[in-house]
């Protein structure tokens, strides 16, 4: 049976849908004897031309292309780019009507909407298969599937702790990876899972901190690090949201008692707060006008209505959001 011309991988797993790429590659290089061209495309900013001209193959030699481009901006909710996401449609209608024996079309997308032109498209022209997170017997198996490869071994308890303390299976290799080195043979115990977990939770709280020092210093490049660290850690972007909200919440009741004359120890006293967080924001008060406190609101709760209401990408709003608050634009 021929292989398919194109795959669709959506989901929330990624180890899950890079695994089936592996998996994909293999069975292609059996089909065909030997190793395919791989072109993997910058999805970031691809035009509908050069999606075109990627797909352009004329092959000289009877090699085999796999064309793979991860996470599109094309496959997420249309919103206001309807138009573009036709030009989308198009191309890749054109390039399912072409012969392509010779090549193999993989895109890959965190969510599915079927009401979306291009994933309409893909249904009809390619194998779609969903990755989302295993469920808890098959997590448990894999789990001790990836000590055993180890030379290592977890307890019950432990793998629960990985599993509950998780977000996926990237990092849980990563953690596996981790454990099996520092324990050398002996069994890791949910104790040792524990003080790992504490070690990350703590990373985690200072890089909030190196995020929320960089905002209120306007300062934008180490803002938006700072902020997909924090994503790439499992922060979703409704939650750095809260997070902010409340931080220049707390701005402005520092400003306010400033403004009434207030020292730093009467300050301490009508708000309950630590020495330290009102230092600081006593001088993050100074980088902010009445009017851009009110202006930054109205952003936040801007960029919380297009969460809820549009289709435009979260990430790409809360870099924009970023981007206002610390220019002041």
């Amino acid at each position: 049976m021929p292989l398919p011309m194109a795959y669709l991988l959506w989901g929330t797993e990624d180890y899950l849908i890079d695994k089936k790429i592996d998996e994909i590659i293999i069975n292609i290089e059996q089909e065909s004897g030997e190793s395919p061209e791989i072109l993997r495309i910058d999805a970031d900013e691809l035009t509908p031309l050069q999606l075109a001209e990627n797909l352009e193959f004329s092959p000289l030699f009877s090699w085999r292309r796999i064309v793979l481009i991860k996470k599109p901006e094309f496959m997420k909710k249309s919103g206001r780019k309807q138009k573009q996401t036709k030009e989308y449609e198009q191309v890749l209608s054109t390039f399912f009507t072409r012969d392509n024996s010779m090549q193999t079309l993989i895109i890959t997308a965190s969510e599915y909407d079927k009401a979306h032109p291009v994933v309409k498209l893909l249904e009809k022209y390619s194998e779609t298969i969903n990755f989302e997170r295993l469920k808890p017997a098959e997590m448990r198996k894999w789990i001790m599937k990836e000590f055993k490869s180890r030379n290592a071994e977890a307890s019950s308890a432990a793998i629960e702790l990985i599993i509950k303390h998780s977000f996926d299976m990237y990092y849980m290799l990563n953690f596996i990876e981790k454990l099996s080195l520092i324990t050398n043979g002996q069994l890791i115990n949910d104790e040792l899972v524990r003080q790992e977990i504490d070690v990350w939770e703590t990373r985690n709280d200072n890089e909030i901190f190196k995020f929320i020092d960089g905002l209120m210093s306007r300062k934008v490049d180490e803002s938006v690090k700072s902020y997909y660290r924090l994503s790439n850690w499992g922060k979703r972007p409704s939650e750095v949201l809260g997070m902010m909200g409340n931080q220049f919440a707390t701005l402005g009741r520092i400003k306010y008692y400033l403004d009434k004359g207030f020292n730093k120890e009467q300050i301490i006293t009508h708000t309950g707060m630590k020495e330290y967080p009102v230092t600081k924001m006593m001088s993050n008060s100074r980088r902010f006008s009445w009017d851009e406190i009110n202006r930054i609101f109205d952003w936040l709760l801007e960029a919380d209505y297009s969460f809820k209401r549009t289709g435009i990408d979260n990430e790409l709003i809360m870099e924009m959001l970023i981007m206002r608050i610390c220019t002041g634009k």
